[in-house]
């Protein structure tokens, strides 16, 4: 029996990949799809959507990056607050799993939430012992 997934939450590249890359968009837009037909909740921490808002900033403009999180609000996406429980989470994480910043967010909040990770950095390579990663490259 396959099992089922509680959550994704997607990190700062899977945001950037969805809305600029076509082989990888295409498939985080199924992925999407596939969550909302089975209900699934879509999650990004705070760190990742300022990640995500920056570069959309900086590759295109301010109003594009507002239009951007605007869609993923769209999609059903909850921004996730950084408390006090999620950066414990995140640093020890980091003391034994070495992703750097924004990425032990996401790891930390996957755990939590006891959902799947999309990402295509290979950085989370170390952690998928215990995070079930979605890869989208």
């Amino acid at each position: 029996m396959a099992r089922k997934v509680k959550g994704l939450v997607f990190d700062a590249g899977a945001g950037i990949a969805f809305f600029g890359d076509d082989t990888a968009g295409g498939r985080i837009a199924d992925l999407i799809a596939d969550a909302h037909e089975a209900e699934i909740p879509l999650y990004m921490s705070v760190m990742d959507l300022a990640e995500l808002w920056s570069v959309a900033s900086s590759r295109a403009s301010e109003k594009d990056a507002v239009g951007i999180i605007d869609e993923l609000e769209e999609l059903g996406f909850k921004f996730i607050d950084i408390d006090r429980n999620l950066a414990q989470d995140a640093a020890r994480i980091r003391m034994k799993n070495v992703p750097a910043g924004a990425n032990c967010i996401a790891c930390a909040l996957a755990k939590q939430k006891k959902a799947d990770l999309v990402t295509g950095n290979m950085e989370y390579k170390a952690v998928d012992s215990f995070v079930n990663i979605h890869w989208i490259k």
